[in-house]
C-alpha cells in the first residue's frame, strides 16, 4: 500500500498504536486518518491490502462499546464507560467522532464494512446530538447576569459546560472558565469542528441518514465572521493577520474577549494551534462545495490560511510545528496539542480535491525566512518539495517538532507520520 512513500509500515505502526490507546478524542482523530489512508492510498479491491484493515471497523466500535449500535452508559451512570476517564468530558470530543464515524458510514460499503454501516450511522448521529444539544447552550444553562462571562457575539459554541451546571455535565473543575486554562471557553477547535460537522452532515447521504438543518452551519459561520472582523475597539480579531491586511493569516486559539472586553484566562494573542488552521480549512472547503455563491471568497481565504500556517508555525528550516516555537502548548496541554501537525495534514489532503487549492499548492511560494531571521531573504520553494522533505522529518526527536512531541502518545506520533505520508501520496502518486 504505497511503499514508495513508506505508507505500509506507517499504517501498521498506527494501527498497533490505535489498538493500544485509550484517549477518546485522539482515537477519533486517528481513525479519521486511518480511513483516509485506506480510501486514498490503494484501490480497495487490491488483494495486497494490509491484513488488518478489515478489522479496523470492529476495533474502533469495540473501543467505544458501540457494536450493534448499543451505546455505553454515559458519565452520569454506573459503571462508567471504559474510556470515559480519558475523554468525552469536552464537547469537541464528540465532534471528532462525528467527523470520523460519518466518513466511516459513507465509505463502509466500499471498504467491505457493510455489516458495521448502521453502527457508524447511529454513532455519528448520537455524537452529533450530544455536541449540538449542549455546546451552543452553555451560557444559557450555566451563566448568569453580571458574571462577566457572556459572549461578545451570539451563535458560537463552548468546549464544555461549567461546574454545577444543571445541563449535561461530564467535566471537572478543569471546565471552570474563571480558573482553568483549558475550559469552558468558546475556543477555536470546538467552533471549527462544529462548523465542519454541520457542513458535512448537511451534505451526508444514505438510507436513514437525516441531515440537520443548514441553519446550524449558517449560524456558526456568522459567529466566526463576526469574530474575524470585530466591531469593537480594543478587541483582537480571531484572525491574526501577521503579514498585513491581505495575504497569509492564522486563526487564534480561542476567542479573544468576553462581552465586557475582559480576556479569557491564559489568552495569548500570538498563539495559533496548527490543528485549528487545518479544521478551519476543512470548514471553508466544505462550505465552498455546498454554497457555490460563496466559493470564490472562501477558497481565497483557504489558500491564505494554508500560507499562514506554513509561514507562522514553522521552525525556520521548513518544518511545520504544532504551535509557535517560542510558545508553550495551548493551556499547557502538550500531549493533546501535539496532534496539530496530523490534523492539519489530513484537512489539507481533503482540500487538495479542490482545483483552486491544488493549483495553489502546486506553485512556488515564499515559504519562510531561514531560522526565522527577519532580515534573511525569504526562501522560494514549492509546497510539493516542502511536504516531501517533511516526510523524512516528522518522527525525529532532534527537531523542534520532535521536542514539541516529547510527551505525545505513540498514537499521536504515528498519526502525525501517517498523515503527511498520505498527503505526499495525494500530491505525487
Amino acid at each position: 500500500m504505497g511503499d514508495r512513500f513508506g505508507i505500509d509500515k506507517s499504517f501498521q505502526t498506527a494501527v498497533k498504536a490505535f489498538r493500544d490507546d485509550t484517549a477518546y478524542w485522539v482515537l477519533g482523530h486517528a481513525f479519521d486518518t486511518l480511513l483516509d489512508c485506506l480510501h486514498l492510498c490503494r484501490p480497495l479491491d487490491d488483494k495486497d491490502q494490509p491484513s488488518n484493515w478489515k478489522d479496523l471497523a470492529h476495533m474502533a466500535l469495540d473501543k467505544l462499546h458501540w457494536l450493534d449500535g448499543k451505546p455505553p452508559p454515559d458519565c452520569h451512570e454506573k459503571p462508567k464507560p471504559k474510556y470515559y476517564a480519558q475523554g468525552e468530558s469536552w464537547y469537541d470530543d464528540s465532534g471528532w467522532w462525528v467527523v470520523a464515524s460519518l466518513k466511516a458510514y459513507l465509505l463502509a460499503k466500499d471498504l467491505g464494512w457493510g455489516e458495521y454501516q448502521e453502527d457508524f450511522r447511529k454513532l455519528c448521529l448520537a455524537k452529533w446530538a450530544r455536541f449540538d444539544d449542549n455546546a451552543p447552550k452553555v451560557y444559557d444553562t450555566s451563566g448568569k447576569a453580571g458574571d462577566g462571562l457572556d459572549p461578545l457575539y451570539p451563535g458560537g459554541v463552548w468546549n464544555s459546560t461549567w461546574p454545577n451546571s444543571p445541563a449535561d455535565q461530564c467535566c471537572t473543575d478543569r471546565c471552570d472558565p474563571r480558573t482553568s486554562n483549558l475550559g469552558g471557553f468558546q475556543n477555536t477547535v470546538t467552533n471549527m469542528l462544529y462548523l465542519v460537522c454541520a457542513e458535512r452532515l448537511c451534505q451526508a447521504h444514505g438510507d436513514g441518514f437525516i441531515a440537520p438543518d443548514a441553519g446550524r452551519a449558517d449560524r456558526e459561520l456568522k459567529f466566526l465572521s463576526d469574530w474575524f472582523k470585530p466591531d469593537r475597539a480594543k478587541v483582537d480579531p480571531l484572525l491574526n493577520r501577521f503579514a498585513g491586511e491581505k495575504g497569509p493569516v492564522v486563526v487564534r486559539e480561542r476567542v479573544t474577549a468576553y462581552n465586557n472586553g475582559s480576556r479569557p484566562k491564559d489568552y495569548d494573542p500570538e498563539q495559533p494551534w496548527t490543528g485549528d488552521q487545518g479544521i478551519l480549512l476543512g470548514g471553508l472547503i466544505e462550505r465552498a462545495d455546498r454554497v457555490k455563491d460563496e466559493a470564490a471568497t472562501l477558497l481565497r481565504f483557504a489558500t491564505d490560511l494554508i500560507d499562514g500556517a506554513l509561514l507562522y508555525n514553522n521552525d525556520g528550516n521548513g518544518m511545520l510545528l504544532n504551535w509557535p516555537l517560542k510558545l508553550d502548548a495551548p493551556g499547557g496541554a502538550g500531549d493533546a496539542y501535539s496532534t496539530g501537525f496530523g490534523v492539519f495534514m489530513r484537512y489539507l489532503t481533503r482540500a487538495l480535491d479542490n482545483d483552486f487549492v491544488r493549483q495553489h499548492v502546486m506553485g512556488e511560494k515564499l515559504l519562510w525566512r531561514p531560522n526565522n531571521d527577519p532580515h534573511a531573504d525569504p526562501v522560494m520553494k514549492t509546497y510539493r518539495d516542502l511536504f516531501r522533505d517533511m516526510v523524512g522529518k516528522v518522527a525525529k526527536d532532534d527537531t523542534p517538532f520532535g521536542k514539541q512531541c516529547s510527551n505525545a502518545s505513540p498514537l499521536t506520533m504515528a498519526i502525525n507520520d501517517l498523515a503527511v505520508r498520505v498527503l505526499a501520496f495525494k500530491l505525487f502518486a
